[in-house]
């Protein structure tokens, strides 16, 4: 709420992209991790959907919303996506972007055909809102930030997966 009104609903999709708090439980960041790391990704079916939302577009849509006349947002839920994708199209924008043919991608059977995809032209059309970074971008971030060492341990750090810290805390 602000100045005791309900302005908005945002509902991003998967962010991917380095940031300090990078999440290595959501799937681009995820499979370029374990590019990086085991040089093979292991991909769990593989058709099933993914919208993408880098993070620095994220922190540009709600600067936006905070910026928005309210007449235009106020209690409107807005879906804010870029680039819906199968998880077997990730993978390979990894190894593409890597540009490492030492790359193994992996895969394995899965019950779980869970797919999400994401329409954002609401945000577009009311706001004007596009996004200005891609999947590729994300990878590279990752990847950047990965070798000037900003992310240790990626694959054990509770820290970058939100069901682990909250293990690690003893959240219930």
């Amino acid at each position: 709420k602000v100045n005791g009104m309900e302005r908005v609903i945002v509902r991003p999709s998967t962010v991917c992209g380095y940031a300090p708090r990078l999440r290595l439980d959501l799937s681009v960041n995820i499979l370029t991790i374990n590019a990086l790391v085991n040089h093979k990704i292991r991909i769990f079916g593989g058709k099933q959907l993914r919208p993408n939302l880098h993070i620095q577009d994220m922190v540009r849509a709600y600067q936006l919303f905070l910026e928005a006349p309210g007449h235009k947002i106020d209690k409107e839920p807005f879906n804010v996506g870029f680039q819906n994708r199968s998880i077997e199209d990730i993978a390979k924008m990894v190894v593409k972007v890597l540009n490492d043919p030492g790359i193994e991608l992996e895969y394995t059977p899965s019950s779980d055909n869970r797919s999400y995809h994401v329409n954002s032209e609401k945000v577009k059309h009311v706001l004007g809102f596009e996004t200005r970074y891609t999947i590729e971008d994300a990878i590279q971030d990752i990847t950047d930030a990965y070798h000037r060492g900003l992310i240790v341990n990626p694959l054990t750090n509770a820290l970058y997966s939100n069901i682990k810290r909250m293990q690690e805390l003893k959240v219930k």
